[in-house]
């Protein structure tokens, strides 16, 4: 990969994205930004504020949508993640009612809503085919029609971007599977990584209701198309790898395994020194 082309990692909220990011920071910070952005009324003036904010850097992370390159000076590449609707959806809904500093968290938890309300309320577009938003949008913003309006005309954009506009298009399900190709596209030496913000999911797929499932298909009948067509992107992608994909896949496998016991202990290690640290400040201001 050339040096002046800039990685621009389009983070899917709940779709293994914060892996990925880490992965990214650690292989190249300091040049390394990670961005949160996905407002529609994005002006050219923040558009040239995020150009300059951008400068030099050689991967970018966040929460926009596509089309944030024509905001960057020189060439970039995108690379993303797409997650199977439904379980993206348990996900997001899991992680907004149990974590108190989420603009959802009040409504979900003072209120009790359950699952299937969440999905019904129409509170938030992030909860009406997101992922087909993001990849609608333009210059970086997420795309805002209203709750229920997006069409086939956006869903078709969507497929646009992600076929013409993205080096590789990755699948949540397939974190290792989309880190080795990443890894021979940009010529990168190692991508191993370490499981990061994943929220733990309360029951299986299968286990959902009908009623659930139905709300499911109404409120995500996009984002389900949109994520199948990445499938076949991604399987495509497999098959240009060549003849090697799945001896390489274990032996990525099995070496990730190792770094990511190795990663742990580097943690445990740097979260002690750091207590460590800092009682030795408290001992010594008393």
């Amino acid at each position: 990969m050339p040096e002046n082309k800039t990685i621009i990692f389009l983070h899917v909220p709940k779709a293994a994205g914060s892996t990925v990011a880490r992965m990214l920071r650690r292989k190249y910070e300091p040049l390394f930004l990670r961005y949160a952005w996905s407002r529609a009324e994005t002006s050219l003036k923040e558009l040239q504020e995020f150009d300059a904010a951008t400068f030099g850097a050689r991967a970018i992370s966040g929460h926009f949508g596509y089309g944030i390159h024509e905001a960057i000076s020189g060439e970039s590449r995108y690379v993303t993640l797409l997650r199977n609707p439904a379980d993206r959806m348990r996900s997001y809904y899991r992680y907004a009612r149990t974590t108190p500093g989420h603009y959802l968290y009040s409504r979900l938890a003072d209120e009790n809503t359950s699952f299937e309300q969440f999905l019904l309320s129409g509170m938030t577009v992030e909860i009406d085919n997101f992922q087909t938003r993001l990849f609608s949008g333009d210059r970086g913003a997420v795309n805002e029609k209203p709750f229920g309006e997006l069409g086939a005309e956006d869903l078709e954009k969507a497929k646009h971007t992600l076929e013409n506009g993205f080096a590789i298009v990755g699948l949540s399900e397939e974190v290792d599977g989309a880190m080795l190709l990443w890894k021979k596209h940009f010529g990168w030496r190692t991508a191993f990584y370490e499981n990061f913000n994943v929220t733990k999911q309360s029951a299986h797929r299968a286990d959902l209701t009908a009623a659930v499932v139905a709300a499911i298909n109404q409120t995500q009948a996009l984002d389900l198309e949109l994520h199948q067509f990445a499938q076949a992107l991604f399987a495509a992608s497999i098959a240009a790898y060549g003849n090697d994909y799945e001896a390489d896949l274990a032996n990525f496998r099995r070496w990730n395994k190792i770094y990511g016991g190795y990663v742990k202990w580097e943690t445990v290690f740097l979260n002690y020194y750091r207590a460590s640290v800092q009682r030795l400040k408290r001992k010594h201001r008393t």
